[in-house]
């Protein structure tokens, strides 16, 4: 994982068992390559400092970049102790296909990347911040979420807090972004590139193709975002999880032959943010 310095960092956390289970974070490494066999040497290097004896290890998790058949840190490390169980990260690994699904169609990629460069384009600037305060009528007084490309689950809280949840637009700032993003665009005191800029996120925010795309999505975050959540408790119990993971997949396969829901949600009189809005951003 990457710090704020641009440095990737390897986490080693240990899982244990006395009369319970226990899970210490015991070393912070700055990496200086990610093969598996420097991973496996890291492993080996941290164990030693701590008179461990890497051949009692019974069992790793890690993510797919880390399994490899012959030259992987799991592969290294069972010749060092055959016995050991590599277990998969099936939680890193649900998230990545999230993220890889964000990525894969031109609409989904162009939806998330609006929500970040508009949630960087205003904490760029004092400015731009005291006219989202003025202008945001949220009583909790939230400020947009960035997105992160090690975070997943960054993308549905972007989402969720500009369109809320599906088909259910109350209490969202779409139209509190709507209107700071209207008065940078017509202040005068303001450069000339972020009145454009504004201009411009304005446009998009405005498309029948970014509102229905958000609604897809938040969709499909409603079945996926609580399965993810719940494959990382610590409490975790594996038929619970198992039974999680058969209906969200079960739900999502349904999701893909009843597209007409999600196309309805953006024009639904009652649900759509389009219709609840018009009133408050007919002057856009």
């Amino acid at each position: 994982t990457q710090d704020i310095t641009a440095h990737d960092q390897c986490y080693v956390v240990i899982r244990y068992v006395t009369d319970t289970v226990h899970e210490r974070l015991v070393a912070v490494i700055r990496c200086e390559a990610s093969t598996g066999q420097y991973f496996a040497q890291l492993v080996n290097d941290v164990l030693e400092t701590m008179d461990l004896v890497v051949k009692r290890c019974i069992g790793n998790s890690t993510d797919s970049n880390m399994q490899g058949q012959y030259k992987g840190f799991s592969a290294l490390l069972s010749e060092k102790c055959p016995t050991q169980i590599h277990v998969w990260c099936y939680s890193h690994i649900l998230n990545l296909v999230l993220s890889d699904t964000t990525q894969c169609v031109l609409a989904s990629a162009s939806l998330f990347s609006l929500m970040n460069n508009i949630a960087v384009f205003f904490r760029e600037s004092y400015q731009r911040m005291n006219i989202w305060e003025k202008e945001s009528k949220d009583p909790r007084r939230r400020r947009l979420t960035s997105i992160g490309e090690t975070r997943w689950w960054s993308k549905d809280a972007a989402v969720t807090k500009v369109f809320g949840s599906f088909g259910k637009p109350d209490g969202v700032l779409y139209v509190d972004v709507l209107h700071t993003l209207s008065a940078i665009q017509d202040g005068e005191t303001i450069n000339a590139t972020a009145r454009v800029n504004a201009q411009g996120y304005i446009g998009q925010l405005l498309k029948y193709e970014t509102i229905l795309t958000a609604q897809i999505f938040l969709r499909i975050f409603q079945v996926t975002s609580p399965v993810s959540k719940y494959l990382q408790t610590s409490g975790m119990d594996i038929l619970t999880a198992h039974r999680m993971v058969a209906a969200a997949e079960a739900e999502l396969k349904d999701m893909t032959r009843d597209f007409r829901v999600s196309r309805q949600r953006p024009t639904n009189s009652s649900s759509g943010p389009t219709i609840n809005y018009r009133s408050r951003v007919r002057r856009l």
